[in-house]
Protein backbone atom coordinates (compact mmCIF):
# COMPACT_ATOMS: atom_id res chain seq x y z
CA UNK A 1 0.00 0.00 0.00
CA UNK A 2 1.71 3.19 -1.16
CA UNK A 3 1.36 5.87 1.89
CA UNK A 4 0.24 9.10 1.63
CA UNK A 5 1.47 11.91 3.41
CA UNK A 6 0.44 15.75 3.90
CA UNK A 7 2.92 18.59 4.61
CA UNK A 8 1.76 21.97 6.12
CA UNK A 9 3.75 24.45 5.70
CA UNK A 10 6.80 24.61 2.87
CA UNK A 11 9.62 26.76 4.21
CA UNK A 12 13.03 25.41 3.62
CA UNK A 13 12.17 22.83 6.35
CA UNK A 14 9.09 21.61 4.87
CA UNK A 15 10.96 21.50 1.45
CA UNK A 16 13.63 19.26 2.72
CA UNK A 17 11.00 16.92 4.26
CA UNK A 18 8.94 16.69 1.80
CA UNK A 19 12.50 16.18 -0.63
CA UNK A 20 13.63 13.35 1.82
CA UNK A 21 11.12 11.15 1.95
CA UNK A 22 10.28 10.97 -1.91
CA UNK A 23 14.29 10.61 -1.79
CA UNK A 24 13.74 7.44 0.67
CA UNK A 25 10.67 6.34 -1.09
CA UNK A 26 10.03 7.39 -4.67
CA UNK A 27 6.55 5.70 -4.84
CA UNK A 28 5.24 7.30 -1.69
CA UNK A 29 2.09 10.49 -2.47
CA UNK A 30 3.03 13.45 -1.05
CA UNK A 31 1.06 16.46 -0.74
CA UNK A 32 1.76 20.00 -0.08
CA UNK A 33 -0.07 22.92 1.39
CA UNK A 34 1.09 26.17 2.48
CA UNK A 35 -0.99 29.25 3.01
CA UNK A 36 1.43 31.10 1.12
CA UNK A 37 0.15 28.76 -2.36
CA UNK A 38 3.59 29.64 -4.28
CA UNK A 39 5.63 28.17 -2.10
CA UNK A 40 3.49 24.56 -2.16
CA UNK A 41 3.87 25.15 -5.93
CA UNK A 42 7.71 25.74 -5.51
CA UNK A 43 8.06 22.37 -3.41
CA UNK A 44 6.25 20.24 -6.45
CA UNK A 45 8.97 22.39 -8.94
CA UNK A 46 11.77 21.44 -6.27
CA UNK A 47 10.59 17.04 -6.58
CA UNK A 48 9.67 18.09 -2.61
CA UNK A 49 5.61 17.14 -3.35
CA UNK A 50 3.85 15.15 -6.30
CA UNK A 51 1.02 17.97 -5.72
CA UNK A 52 -0.26 21.37 -4.45
CA UNK A 53 -3.49 22.18 -3.05
CA UNK A 54 -4.82 25.45 -2.06
CA UNK A 55 -7.35 24.16 -0.16
CA UNK A 56 -6.07 22.08 2.85
CA UNK A 57 -9.57 20.07 3.07
CA UNK A 58 -8.34 18.94 -0.15
CA UNK A 59 -4.87 18.39 0.89
CA UNK A 60 -5.57 16.14 3.68
CA UNK A 61 -8.56 14.69 2.02
CA UNK A 62 -7.48 10.59 2.23
CA UNK A 63 -3.74 11.12 3.90
CA UNK A 64 -2.21 8.96 6.42
CA UNK A 65 0.26 11.22 8.24
CA UNK A 66 0.47 15.14 8.01
CA UNK A 67 4.06 16.39 8.56
CA UNK A 68 2.39 20.17 10.95
CA UNK A 69 5.17 22.69 9.64
CA UNK A 70 3.31 25.93 10.35
CA UNK A 71 4.77 28.68 12.75
CA UNK A 72 3.31 27.73 16.29
CA UNK A 73 0.84 31.10 16.26
CA UNK A 74 -1.14 28.90 13.64
CA UNK A 75 -0.80 25.40 15.17
CA UNK A 76 -3.82 25.47 17.63
CA UNK A 77 -6.69 26.26 14.91
CA UNK A 78 -4.81 23.89 12.46
CA UNK A 79 -4.32 21.05 15.00
CA UNK A 80 -8.60 21.78 15.58
CA UNK A 81 -9.21 21.57 12.19
CA UNK A 82 -7.18 18.08 11.26
CA UNK A 83 -9.16 16.26 14.08
CA UNK A 84 -12.37 17.58 12.53
CA UNK A 85 -11.34 17.02 8.91
CA UNK A 86 -8.64 13.53 8.91
CA UNK A 87 -9.36 10.41 8.49
CA UNK A 88 -9.74 7.47 11.29
CA UNK A 89 -6.54 6.71 12.46
CA UNK A 90 -4.37 9.24 10.36
CA UNK A 91 -2.03 10.69 12.21
CA UNK A 92 0.22 14.12 12.96
CA UNK A 93 3.55 15.09 13.79
CA UNK A 94 5.00 18.55 14.41
CA UNK A 95 8.70 20.58 14.35
CA UNK A 96 8.08 22.57 16.71
CA UNK A 97 10.80 23.29 19.13
CA UNK A 98 8.40 24.29 21.79
CA UNK A 99 6.26 21.20 22.66
CA UNK A 100 4.26 20.59 26.15
CA UNK A 101 2.00 23.37 25.00
CA UNK A 102 1.23 21.55 21.99
CA UNK A 103 1.25 18.40 23.11
CA UNK A 104 -1.58 19.41 25.46
CA UNK A 105 -3.59 21.02 22.25
CA UNK A 106 -2.87 17.82 20.97
CA UNK A 107 -4.59 15.50 23.91
CA UNK A 108 -7.32 17.55 22.93
CA UNK A 109 -8.24 15.88 19.45
CA UNK A 110 -11.18 12.87 18.95
CA UNK A 111 -9.50 9.19 19.51
CA UNK A 112 -9.84 8.29 15.87
CA UNK A 113 -7.15 10.81 15.28
CA UNK A 114 -3.34 10.46 16.48
CA UNK A 115 -0.57 12.81 17.56
CA UNK A 116 3.44 12.38 17.94
CA UNK A 117 5.22 15.35 18.74
CA UNK A 118 8.56 15.56 17.09
CA UNK A 119 11.20 17.88 16.29
CA UNK A 120 14.09 17.76 13.59
CA UNK A 121 17.64 19.32 15.19
CA UNK A 122 18.50 20.86 12.09
CA UNK A 123 19.20 24.23 10.93
CA UNK A 124 17.26 24.38 7.36
CA UNK A 125 19.01 27.20 5.61
CA UNK A 126 17.78 26.13 2.24
CA UNK A 127 15.61 22.63 0.54
CA UNK A 128 17.56 19.89 0.90
CA UNK A 129 16.62 15.86 0.39
CA UNK A 130 20.19 15.18 2.55
CA UNK A 131 19.34 17.64 5.58
CA UNK A 132 18.25 14.84 8.47
CA UNK A 133 20.74 12.75 7.15
CA UNK A 134 22.71 11.51 10.67
CA UNK A 135 20.73 14.21 12.38
CA UNK A 136 19.06 13.94 15.58
CA UNK A 137 15.53 14.22 15.51
CA UNK A 138 13.18 13.92 19.08
CA UNK A 139 10.35 12.09 19.34
CA UNK A 140 7.70 13.18 22.06
CA UNK A 141 4.56 10.69 21.61
CA UNK A 142 1.36 11.35 23.79
CA UNK A 143 0.98 8.67 26.34
CA UNK A 144 -2.13 7.79 24.61
CA UNK A 145 -0.97 7.19 20.73
CA UNK A 146 -0.87 3.62 19.60
CA UNK A 147 2.18 2.15 18.70
CA UNK A 148 1.40 1.80 15.21
CA UNK A 149 1.21 5.45 14.75
CA UNK A 150 4.28 5.98 16.76
CA UNK A 151 5.83 3.47 14.26
CA UNK A 152 4.69 5.38 11.24
CA UNK A 153 6.43 8.30 12.09
CA UNK A 154 9.68 7.10 13.42
CA UNK A 155 9.70 4.83 10.33
CA UNK A 156 9.23 7.96 8.12
CA UNK A 157 11.71 9.74 10.08
CA UNK A 158 14.28 6.56 9.78
CA UNK A 159 13.58 7.10 5.71
CA UNK A 160 14.88 10.54 6.20
CA UNK A 161 17.82 9.45 7.37
CA UNK A 162 18.08 10.56 10.58
CA UNK A 163 18.25 9.43 14.38
CA UNK A 164 15.80 8.86 16.45
CA UNK A 165 16.06 10.94 20.37
CA UNK A 166 12.90 10.11 22.44
CA UNK A 167 12.66 12.54 25.02
CA UNK A 168 9.46 13.84 27.62
CA UNK A 169 8.43 16.94 27.28
CA UNK A 170 9.55 18.97 29.81
CA UNK A 171 13.29 17.55 28.86
CA UNK A 172 12.83 19.07 25.87
CA UNK A 173 11.74 22.38 26.58
CA UNK A 174 13.97 23.05 29.17
CA UNK A 175 16.87 21.55 26.67
CA UNK A 176 15.61 23.85 23.41
CA UNK A 177 15.68 26.92 25.85
CA UNK A 178 19.34 26.39 26.53
CA UNK A 179 20.41 25.26 22.75
CA UNK A 180 18.20 27.42 20.76
CA UNK A 181 15.44 30.40 22.82
CA UNK A 182 18.64 31.84 24.34
CA UNK A 183 21.10 31.73 22.21
CA UNK A 184 18.31 34.26 20.31
CA UNK A 185 17.46 36.29 23.43
CA UNK A 186 21.54 36.84 23.77
CA UNK A 187 21.50 38.15 19.55
CA UNK A 188 18.35 40.02 20.66
CA UNK A 189 19.91 41.65 23.47
CA UNK A 190 23.14 42.29 21.46
CA UNK A 191 21.75 43.84 18.95
CA UNK A 192 19.75 45.91 21.21
CA UNK A 193 22.74 47.22 22.89
CA UNK A 194 25.02 47.86 19.79
CA UNK A 195 22.48 49.31 17.04
CA UNK A 196 20.78 51.76 19.78
CA UNK A 197 24.00 53.19 21.06
CA UNK A 198 25.45 56.85 20.05
CA UNK A 199 27.95 54.87 18.32
CA UNK A 200 26.60 52.30 16.30
CA UNK A 201 28.06 54.12 13.03
CA UNK A 202 31.39 53.63 13.92
CA UNK A 203 30.53 50.18 15.48
CA UNK A 204 29.29 48.95 12.03
CA UNK A 205 32.15 49.97 10.31
CA UNK A 206 33.87 47.47 12.21
CA UNK A 207 31.79 44.81 12.97
CA UNK A 208 33.18 41.60 10.84
CA UNK A 209 32.15 37.75 11.03
CA UNK A 210 32.25 37.59 14.52
CA UNK A 211 29.82 40.04 15.16
CA UNK A 212 27.49 38.68 12.31
CA UNK A 213 27.60 35.37 14.09
CA UNK A 214 26.66 36.34 17.44
CA UNK A 215 23.88 38.58 16.54
CA UNK A 216 22.61 36.29 13.96
CA UNK A 217 18.76 35.62 14.92
CA UNK A 218 16.93 32.48 13.65
CA UNK A 219 15.29 32.61 10.18
CA UNK A 220 11.88 32.96 10.95
CA UNK A 221 9.07 35.52 11.40
CA UNK A 222 9.28 38.03 14.74
CA UNK A 223 5.71 36.70 15.52
CA UNK A 224 6.59 33.05 15.59
CA UNK A 225 10.10 33.30 17.68
CA UNK A 226 8.33 35.55 20.37
CA UNK A 227 5.47 33.01 20.54
CA UNK A 228 8.52 30.61 20.94
CA UNK A 229 9.95 32.63 23.45
CA UNK A 230 6.78 33.43 25.17
CA UNK A 231 5.73 29.87 25.80
CA UNK A 232 8.92 28.54 26.84
CA UNK A 233 8.84 31.11 29.40
CA UNK A 234 9.58 29.05 32.50
CA UNK A 235 12.81 27.20 31.33
CA UNK A 236 13.82 30.68 29.04
CA UNK A 237 13.60 32.58 32.27
CA UNK A 238 15.75 30.03 34.67
CA UNK A 239 18.81 30.11 31.59
CA UNK A 240 18.32 33.58 31.99
CA UNK A 241 19.17 33.65 35.16
CA UNK A 242 21.89 30.95 34.90
CA UNK A 243 23.79 33.25 31.97
CA UNK A 244 23.08 36.42 34.95
CA UNK A 245 25.64 34.16 37.05
CA UNK A 246 28.16 33.50 34.37
CA UNK A 247 28.03 37.20 33.68
CA UNK A 248 29.02 38.09 37.14
CA UNK A 249 31.46 35.60 36.99
CA UNK A 250 33.61 36.35 33.71
CA UNK A 251 33.03 40.22 35.59
CA UNK A 252 34.77 39.11 38.93
CA UNK A 253 37.95 37.25 36.64
CA UNK A 254 38.10 40.59 35.23
CA UNK A 255 38.50 42.54 37.94
CA UNK A 256 40.86 40.52 39.71
CA UNK A 257 44.63 41.17 39.79
CA UNK A 258 46.31 37.93 39.02
CA UNK A 259 47.40 39.05 35.68
CA UNK A 260 44.78 37.53 33.70
CA UNK A 261 45.82 34.16 35.08
CA UNK A 262 42.52 32.79 35.99
CA UNK A 263 40.55 34.12 33.11
CA UNK A 264 42.32 32.15 30.92
CA UNK A 265 42.60 29.26 32.82
CA UNK A 266 38.89 29.78 32.49
CA UNK A 267 38.23 30.06 28.98
CA UNK A 268 41.03 27.60 28.21
CA UNK A 269 38.67 24.77 30.06
CA UNK A 270 35.91 26.57 27.87
CA UNK A 271 37.59 25.70 25.02
CA UNK A 272 38.43 22.38 25.49
CA UNK A 273 34.61 21.63 26.24
CA UNK A 274 33.83 23.17 22.76
CA UNK A 275 36.39 21.10 21.02
CA UNK A 276 35.23 17.65 22.82
CA UNK A 277 31.53 18.39 21.65
CA UNK A 278 32.55 19.42 17.90
CA UNK A 279 35.17 16.42 17.87
CA UNK A 280 31.60 14.35 18.93
CA UNK A 281 29.37 15.71 16.30
CA UNK A 282 31.83 14.75 13.65
CA UNK A 283 32.37 11.14 14.88
CA UNK A 284 29.38 10.02 16.55
CA UNK A 285 25.86 12.34 15.15
CA UNK A 286 24.14 10.10 17.82
CA UNK A 287 24.30 11.22 22.06
CA UNK A 288 27.86 11.85 22.65
CA UNK A 289 27.72 15.21 21.77
CA UNK A 290 24.72 15.31 24.10
CA UNK A 291 25.93 13.64 27.02
CA UNK A 292 29.52 15.75 27.01
CA UNK A 293 27.51 18.90 26.93
CA UNK A 294 25.26 17.90 29.56
CA UNK A 295 28.10 16.62 31.27
CA UNK A 296 29.51 20.38 30.75
CA UNK A 297 26.55 22.10 32.06
CA UNK A 298 26.70 19.64 35.03
CA UNK A 299 29.96 20.99 36.30
CA UNK A 300 29.76 24.54 35.45
CA UNK A 301 29.36 26.26 38.57
CA UNK A 302 26.43 28.67 37.45
CA UNK A 303 24.85 26.06 35.73
CA UNK A 304 24.46 23.76 38.56
CA UNK A 305 20.52 24.45 39.38
CA UNK A 306 19.95 23.44 35.73
CA UNK A 307 19.90 19.92 37.74
CA UNK A 308 16.94 20.74 39.97
CA UNK A 309 15.11 22.40 37.18
CA UNK A 310 11.63 20.62 36.87
CA UNK A 311 12.17 18.66 39.62
CA UNK A 312 10.35 18.37 42.77
CA UNK A 313 11.75 19.04 45.74
CA UNK A 314 12.58 16.49 48.33
CA UNK A 315 11.06 16.31 51.48
CA UNK A 316 12.92 18.54 53.92
CA UNK A 317 14.78 19.99 50.82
Amino acid sequence: MTIKVTIIGLDPLGQSIGLALKSGAPTMTVIAHDREHSRAGEAVKLGAADSAEWNLLAAIDGTDLVFLNEPIYHIKETLELLGRELRKDAVITDTSSVKQHILAWAAELPPTVHFVGSTPLVNARKPSATLFQKQRYAVLPLPQTPEAAVRLVTNAIELMGAELLFMEPAEHDALMASVLHLPAVMSAALLQLTTRSNSWREMAALAGPAYARMSALPATSPQNMATQLRYNREPLLHWLGALREELGALETLLTQNDEGIALEAHLAALLEAQARWRKAEVENPENEAYDSVMTEVKETGGMRRFLNFGRKKKDGG
